[in-house]
This record gives C-alpha cells, structure tokens and sequence, in this order.
C-alpha cells in the first residue's frame, strides 16, 4: 500500500521525532537491555525486517560487516562480521530476532545473538567468538565451536564445543526486533513525506548517468518519479551527485523512489561537495525489490521483498525479506542529519525504544 504522499516541511518532522523520542522507554518487557551492546541502525551493513533466506534455498553469501535480522536465518556457507574489528564493546556481528539455522560458514569477530533456537550443521568455526541463544543449540552434523556458548535452552547438538558450555541461563537480549523495525518504518515514512527542495528534470544521459546538482546547502530532497530508477527507457548506470554550496559536512541529500516495484542492476555513485555517507536512497513504498550486481551506495526498503542474485553491495541494505547470492560489503554507511536540522539521529534514538510497540508507524508485512 502506497504511504500518505502528504509533504511535510523539516520543522514538522523535527517537532513529531522530538515528542517521539520523549515518550520512549527503557524497559524491554520485564528486563532492562544492555545498551552499551547496541549499534546505532545505521552501523549495520545489512538489515533484514523480515527473513533470510527459507529452509528450502538458504542465504548462501557473506557479510563483511554486521547483520541484524528481525525474523529467522536461513544460511548455508553464511559469514558475517568477516572485517569486523574484534571488540569486546562493539556488540555482536550478528543479531537474530528468531531462529538461526545454517550448514557450513562460520562466526565474525564479536560471535553472534540469537532470540530463538541455533541450528549448526558442519560448522567449523576456530575463532573463539561467543555464541548467544534464548534457545537451545542443535547440530546434526560434526562441527567445532571455539568459544563460549550460553544458552537459555540446552545444548542439543553433536558439535564440538571447546569453549565454556554454559546452559540454563537467564536470556537478556540486547537486541529488540520490534524496536528496530519501527526506527526503519518510522524514519523512511518520515523521509517519505518532505517536500522536495531539488527540481525534477529528465536529466539521465545517454550513457545512463543521472547528475543530481544543488547549490544549496544542507539537507537536499529529491523525489524522483516512478520508473526513473530502473525503466527500460531509461536504465541508470552512474549516479553523480554534485554540490556546489555549503560544506561536506553539513550537506545531506535523501532520494525517495515511489516504485512499488523495481528491478536495478549495479549502479556507481559519485560524490562532490557531499560525503557518501549522507545520501541515502529512500524506497518506503517498495515491495518486490531484485537487485543485481549489488551498488555503492545506501538504501533503506524496509518493506522490499528482495531477490539480491549476485555481486556486492557496499553500505546500508535495509531490507524486508531478502534471497539471493548477492554480498554485502563495507560501506560509507548513512549519517542521518542532525536533530537540530532534520529527523532524531539513530544514537539518540537507537534502541532506547526497548518495549515500544504501537508508538511508531505499524505496517503490515508479507
């Protein structure tokens, strides 16, 4: 379903993010989270809102830098946290809100969390890294785990396990699902409704590069029309984006696609007079999402059921669903603007929301 196209100027999204903010919570049900454990969104490489991968064709690629996934993991030879710096202060590599199940790969630097059961099948992992579960650890192929396990359940499995076993434990996730779902929802909506500040005009060449111009500083919006992204007549390779006015610094541009459905193949961005990691592309009305060869640039999709086939996608993909063997790699990850100019940034946000169901814009997910 379409999102209300009524624009909103920055002073009414600043006020309604301000009142949203001091209504937020601490308390995540009867437990209080870490938040020392938590990355901002914005930190993760991938987002999923919903699952990776199903049971019968599991994720089959790999994560150079964190990975929140709201629903169940399905991996076979799955990796993240592969160019994580290891860190006992940086969180998990990898967060999963319900089920975790996948044959072969291995663990990233800082291990991972999962709310539901862990399922490994011929896991050779030698990195010491923790594995965390509200669940119990199943396995029925040989595998190793080096570090620490502790699970809320029991260990299940035939895996090896070297490190300290530690089972019948109290489970306090860090990481709340519901709580990182309406910070998405909430922020592309938000996005999705400003008035555009830069002009339309049919500026894709013939070489397929679309150049995006402003002489005005500050946060930019363009609303690109339907199609403009990935139409047969007129497919975009390039996407140079060029200020002129204002500074690297304070300069922030979101590009909102009304597309319901879209199809992109690799597209390159460039950047002048504005840093990578204060543009993002915003697709709040995206649904069926197949994206090939992956980009280098930030999107937030985060109701896009999403077919990645192959190649690498360097920054934030904040997704629905997701399939495919497309990679996720380290990017110039999005920045939002200030709270004095725009929209709450993710740190004073974050995951202060623990326990927040309703306050924030629910949408129904396939």
């Amino acid at each position: 379903m379409m999102k209300n196209q009524c624009k909103k100027p920055f002073a009414a999204i600043l006020l309604a993010s301000a009142v949203a903010v001091a209504g937020l919570s601490l308390a995540a049900g009867n437990a209080t989270a870490d938040l020392s454990q938590i990355p901002t969104p914005f930190s993760f490489n991938l987002v999923a809102l919903g699952n990776v991968g199903t049971s019968s064709s599991p994720k089959t690629a790999d994560v150079q830098g964190t990975a929140a996934i709201v629903g169940n993991l399905f991996g076979s030879g799955w990796s993240s946290g592969l160019d994580v710096s290891q860190s006992s202060t940086a969180g998990y590599s990898l967060y999963v809100g319900g089920t975790a199940s996948f044959a072969k790969g291995s663990i990233g630097a800082n291990g991972m969390q999962v709310n539901g059961n862990v399922t490994l099948d011929n896991f050779g992992d030698s990195t010491s890294e923790p594995v965390v579960s509200g669940g119990n650890l199943y396995g029925t192929d040989s595998g190793t785990l080096a570090g620490p396990v502790t699970l809320a359940g029991t260990n299940q499995s035939q895996l090896t396990i070297q490190g300290t076993l530690t089972q019948n434990q109290a489970y306090n996730p860090a990481f709340n699902p519901t709580t990182l779902t309406n910070y998405f929802d909430n922020l592309s909506s938000q996005y999705s409704a400003l008035t555009p500040t830069l002009p339309v005009a049919n500026t894709v060449n013939k070489y397929g590069t679309l150049t995006i111009s402003s002489a005005n500083s500050g946060v930019q919006v363009l609303d690109l029309p339907a199609g403009e992204f990935g139409s047969s007549s007129s497919v975009i390779h390039t996407v140079a984006v060029n200020f002129s006015g204002g500074s690297t610094a304070s300069n922030y541009l979101i590009i909102n696609l009304p597309d319901t459905a879209l199809t992109l193949n690799y597209i390159t961005f460039t950047f002048s007079g504005i840093s990578a990691s204060h543009v993002l592309v915003n697709a709040g009305n995206l649904s069926t999402f197949t994206l090939n060869q992956g980009g280098n640039y930030n999107l937030l999709a985060p109701l896009a059921n999403t077919n990645y086939s192959s190649g690498s996608f360097a920054g934030n993909l904040i997704v629905n669903n997701l399939t495919g063997g497309g990679e996720s790699d380290l990017g110039s990850f999005f920045t939002p603007p200030p709270i004095s100019t725009q929209t709450p940034e993710p740190a004073a946000i974050a995951f202060l929301a623990m326990g927040v169901v309703g306050f924030m814009l629910m949408r129904k997910r396939a």
